[in-house]
């Protein structure tokens, strides 16, 4: 009975956590009681309704024009380098006061434009940021690793599939290192979609490791997450999920998800802009500020597996786990 309430209690702090921490440190002299008036702008290479990244961008962006009566634009597919230029400072020109490009993808328009506007604060994700007024926050890697996990202890076939967006991702060396330490034996087929959204070229990959025997698969990239998902159902095999909660697609497919908590990190953003405390820099999200977490598992995860997972995540969390540089 202990053991078990011990489970629960762990589970409890670690899968679906979405509080988040601000990284940055706020300026002591700084009067936090005065927020700034604020005019956001939202840029996204994808469009609203990929069910993940951009739609969570886009849900924080209504919830920070109610909360902080703000005025906010978003513009969706902007997805070339001359788009992106040209949409930035069309913003910084019009008085937006913070723009957020939901991505790395806008890591080299803001930097190469933000000495022009140092009265604008320029936010992106998973880049170098380059000037005062830039803030990048990146996600830490090491999911990948849990993923693996996750899929090394509950593949029967031992064979996974993973499939990121692009071959330069940290997280997919992490992903088979997690998978090969259950078991020496699990075989991790690898092939990037070469895109965030081409559905149907990660269509045919998930289809192809499939055929291959791969029991689970592991999809990396938010706008075609619900293709592969859908592919492992047809198969009856299994998925984790990717950014946001699958398991409302195929509740029997999906045996967790590893989550990025988006929405509240636009808000924690938005609170830190308003009262003058974001810091520009690179800040790192992770499990311990629960800017990262998984999803409730599937009742199909044994119990044993859940609980060596999220005893591995505290390990991690401490100091007591490290993975490779």
């Amino acid at each position: 009975m202990k053991k078990t309430t011990a489970i629960i209690l762990l589970l409890t702090l670690l899968v679906g956590c979405s509080a988040f921490s601000d990284p940055s440190s706020p300026d002591p002299h700084t009067d936090n009681n005065t927020p700034t008036k604020m005019k956001v702008g939202l840029l996204l290479e994808g469009n609203i309704v990929d069910q993940t990244w951009e739609s969570q961008a886009y849900k924080a962006l209504r919830k920070i024009r109610e909360q902080f009566n703000a005025t906010v634009e978003f513009k969706e597919k902007v997805d070339t380098p001359q788009k992106k230029l040209i949409e930035t400072e069309r913003m910084a020109k019009q008085g937006f006061t913070l723009i957020i490009g939901n991505g790395r993808a806008f890591e080299s328009s803001f930097n190469q434009l933000a000495p022009r506007y140092p009265s604008v604060k320029f936010v992106f994700f998973n880049g170098q940021p380059a000037g005062k007024n830039v803030t990048s926050y990146n996600f830490d890697p090491a999911h990948g690793y849990f993923t693996g996990m996750i899929a090394g202890l509950l593949t029967k076939t031992h064979k996974i599939g993973l499939i990121p967006g692009f071959a330069n991702s940290k997280s997919i060396s992490y992903f088979i290192k997690g998978a090969k330490d259950q078991d020496p034996r699990n075989e991790v087929y690898m092939e990037p979609v070469l895109s965030w959204d081409d559905k149907a070229r990660a269509g045919k990959i998930a289809d192809d490791m499939l055929k291959k025997g791969a029991d689970i698969l592991a999809p990396m990239g938010d706008g075609f997450n619900i293709e592969v998902t859908m592919r492992a159902w047809k198969a009856h095999a299994h998925v984790i999920g990717y950014i946001s909660d699958s398991s409302f697609m195929a509740r029997d497919t999906v045996l967790t998800s590893s989550l990025q908590n988006v929405y509240q990190i636009y808000l924690q953003i938005a609170d830190d802009f308003a009262h003058n405390r974001l810091a520009s820099g690179k800040f790192i999200l992770n499990y311990k500020n629960g800017a990262e977490s998984y999803a409730p598992f599937n009742p199909q995860v044994p119990a044993i597996v859940q609980e060596k997972v999220m005893r591995k995540i505290s390990d991690y969390n401490n100091g007591r786990f490290k993975l490779p540089n």
